[in-house]
This record gives structure tokens, C-alpha cells and sequence, in this order.
């Protein structure tokens, strides 16, 4: 014990190092930087992290009351059974953990440029897929429950029988555990905590729990397994309950499910979502069909030269110096009219080029980033999930 207790011990220590490694690299998305604001990061970061914290902690809670119950109710075996069950979680949850969390950088990413229909399109795209998965691992769990329990050495008849039947329970119950997981997620990284932990906590603990007390005296060892599938679905039911409640109508689509203001991103009528590919002819036609889209809003003439210039130059320093020549690549063009500003946001897939640390003075290139830098009320770039992503804000100005 002692030596597999070294071993873990070990493992975590070199798999930090390895992460390390990360900040000797010369092009690193992350930097080692003088604390500033340490305890008030810290504190943001505590309550960004806590829905995390706290569905490690009840899953804890959960295993341990789950095992007194069936000790006490039941036997010893269905206690194996259960970690049986656990281990297959573990095992198979993974790569529901692995889809759930792959969006966490991207939805960060969207919700802090307030770019709505990406995150929409961000989530419809991982349900699709995990559900696309999920189907096949439920299906396999469904059909051969006794393949896994021979990987783990179980012999025995009692407790081979009441593990398949487990394992059948928790394949049902994949498809909601993933959704659940997903909109956990999906919420930690909107900052919507209280309802991300809340779906922890019921998921993880308060339902299965609850339900396992009820239903183990009338079912046995099948009613801890009910309580499981009877805790993912309730969750999700709870879920939706409360964003109805709090959306004042019930929901019908992913855009209520995300919970999102109604002013985030700017409404329906002043937003313009276009995308092009590397051509400067391209450039030269959205522009201006965003000078009518602006127009036609009642912006200003002198705010819509400044904004064209913006569309023009930006554009087209990213298809000189990101893209080279033959190479399929694209740029989304996001307008968002708002009542004292235009943000235009610029996003594209080709080489990282920041204009705000782009070389060569005196040059035109040069010449025309920097007399958008004055124009502009807010300028940023950030280099993200392999994608250059600029931010222009522009104050509304009077004829």
C-alpha cells in the first residue's frame, strides 16, 4: 500500500513538471508574470473553481454514505458491485469529462467577446458529438456489462449478476449524465456558479442519496442503482425548471438554456455575423455591406468611415501577413451596434499576427493600425485556441 501510495505521489509530481515545461518555451499562451491583485485573483479564481470543488467533495460523501447503506441493507458484494460501477464512471465518465471540458477554453473565449451565436453553435456542437459517443459507449455497456467485470478480475457468480446489473443502470443514465456535465461546465465558465454548483450538488449527492434511502429497502442493491438514474434525471429536470422560472417562460431552445442577458452580444437586429475567406475583393464587398447595415441603424457618417477604415485595414493586414498565398483560410467579421458604441470584432484562423506589436515603422501597414489605435476608444488582441481574435471599440460620434 505504502508503494502505490509513493507511486501517486510521484505521478503527480512529474505530471506538474511536465505542465511546466510549458513557460521554458520561447511562443507560450500563458506567462509567468509579477503578481498583482494576488488576493483578489485568488478569490475570483476560488469562486470560479468551486463547482469543481464541491462535485468532488459530495461524490466523496455520496460514495461513503452509498457504501453504509449497502452494507448495512444489502451485503458486502454489492459494495464490490458499487465500486464496480464507480470504476466504470471513472473510466467511461472520462470521456464525457474530456468532451464537457474541451469547451471550457472556447466558451471562455466566446463569452468574453459577448459573441452569442459562436457559444450557441460551440454547445449544439459538443451535445452533438457527446451524445454521438455516448450512444456507442451505452450500447457496448448495455450489450456486454460482464466484458468490464472480467477486466477487473470479478469470478464471483452473486456479485458478477448484481454488477452487470449496475453497469446496465449506469448506461442508461450516460446520455443525461453528459448533459448534465455539459451545462455544468457550460455555466462555470458564463459565471453563472450558483447554478453550475447547484447542478453538482444535486447530481453528485442530493438526489442519489435521497432516492437510494427510499427505494433500498423495497429493492435492494437495484435501488441504489435506480437512485443514480433517478439523480441525473431529476437534476436535469431541476435544471430546466429554475432557468423557466427565471427566464419567466419555458425553455425551448438553446439560447434559453444558456442563460445569457438579453443585451449580451447585442440584440438579433443590431448584430451583423459575416464570414470571408482570404480575398481582398471579399473585404472590399462586406464592407460595404456594413456601412448599409449601419446606415440603415442611423450611426453617423463619420462613425461609419471610421468603422469601414477599421474593416479595410484590419482585414487586410490579416490577409497580407496571416494567411499565405493559396492557403484556405477564413475571417468572421462581427458588428454589434450598441447605444454609444460599435464594436467590430475581427476573428481568423492564419498565422498569429498582433498588430499591436507589428514591426516595420513608417510603413503603411504600420501607418494604418496605428491611426485605428487612435480612433478607437478600446483596441485588443489575444491570440486564443489557435485563432487571432481582435476587439475594436468605437464611441458613436455626431455628424
Amino acid at each position: 500500500m505504502f508503494g502505490m501510495a509513493l507511486a501517486t505521489t510521484i505521478s503527480y509530481c512529474l505530471a506538474l513538471a511536465t505542465a511546466c515545461l510549458h513557460f521554458l518555451k520561447k511562443d507560450t499562451a500563458l506567462r509567468l508574470i509579477r503578481p498583482a491583485g494576488l488576493l483578489r485573483e485568488l478569490g475570483s479564481t476560488i469562486y470560479t473553481g468551486f463547482p469543481t470543488a464541491i462535485s468532488r467533495i459530495s461524490d466523496t460523501v455520496k460514495v461513503t454514505l452509498l457504501n453504509n447503506l449497502l452494507a448495512a441493507f444489502v451485503s458486502v458484494s454489492a459494495i464490490t458491485a458499487l465500486s464496480i460501477r464507480t470504476q466504470a464512471q471513472n473510466f467511461l465518465g472520462a470521456f464525457i469529462l474530456g468532451i464537457s471540458q474541451a469547451i471550457t477554453p472556447t466558451i471562455g473565449m466566446f463569452f468574453g467577446e459577448e459573441d452569442r451565436t459562436a457559444m450557441r453553435d460551440t454547445l449544439k456542437v459538443t451535445l452533438r458529438f457527446g451524445c454521438i459517443v455516448v450512444a456507442v459507449l451505452s450500447a457496448v455497456l448495455l450489450a456486454v456489462p460482464f466484458l468490464f467485470c472480467r477486466l477487473l478480475g470479478i469470478q464471483d457468480a452473486g456479485i458478477l449478476n448484481m454488477s452487470n446489473t449496475a453497469l446496465r443502470f449506469f448506461a442508461v443514465a450516460l446520455p443525461v449524465y453528459l448533459i448534465n456535465t455539459v451545462l455544468m461546465n457550460f455555466y462555470q465558465c458564463t459565471k453563472r456558479v450558483g447554478l453550475s454548483s447547484m447542478i453538482c450538488i444535486l447530481q453528485s449527492l442530493v438526489y442519489t442519496v435521497v432516492f437510494a434511502l427510499i427505494l433500498i429497502r423495497p429493492l435492494g442493491a437495484a435501488g441504489v442503482w435506480t437512485a443514480f438514474l433517478l439523480g441525473e434525471l431529476l437534476t436535469l429536470m431541476t435544471t430546466v425548471l429554475f432557468i423557466s422560472f427565471k427566464n419567466k417562460k419555458p425553455v425551448s431552445s438553446l439560447d434559453d438554456l444558456m442563460m445569457l442577458d438579453a443585451d449580451f452580444g447585442g440584440s438579433e437586429q443590431d448584430r451583423v455575423e459575416l464570414s470571408i475567406g482570404n480575398s481582398m475583393d471579399e473585404v472590399m464587398t462586406i464592407s460595404a455591406g456594413i456601412y448599409q447595415f449601419g446606415n440603415d441603424r442611423g450611426i453617423s457618417t463619420k462613425t461609419l468611415h471610421t468603422l469601414s477604415l477599421c474593416i479595410e485595414e484590419m482585414a487586410g493586414n490579416v490577409i497580407r501577413h496571416a494567411f499565405k498565398p493559396g492557403e484556405k483560410r477564413w475571417l468572421d467579421v462581427t458588428l454589434i451596434n450598441k447605444p454609444d458604441t460599435v464594436i467590430f470584432r475581427l476573428r481568423d484562423n492564419g498565422a498569429a499576427f498582433d498588430p499591436l506589436a507589428y514591426p516595420g515603422q513608417g510603413n503603411t501597414d504600420t501607418y494604418g493600425i496605428r491611426m485605428i489605435r487612435a480612433l478607437a476608444q478600446e483596441f485588443e488582441y489575444r491570440r486564443s485556441m489557435g485563432l487571432n481574435n481582435l476587439i475594436i471599440h468605437l464611441k458613436k460620434e455626431t455628424e
